[in-house]
């Protein structure tokens, strides 16, 4: 399935399901991560960055 990045609007693919790449991340909290949509790859990455440098 095709989205759109919730957080820079750029296209990429979703399995949307356990297969999906994103599966594999651990899961954010809400505080980090909004439940809008999906990110890309990366914006996901960026995210995790900055919870691991607590930017």
């Amino acid at each position: 399935m095709n989205k759109k990045c919730a957080e820079c609007g750029d296209s990429f693919s979703c399995d949307n399901d356990i297969t999906c790449w994103c599966a594999d991340f651990p899961k954010l909290s809400k505080n980090e991560i909004d439940d809008r949509d999906c990110l890309c790859k990366t914006c996901l990455l960026i995210k995790y960055r900055k919870k691991i440098l607590d930017v």
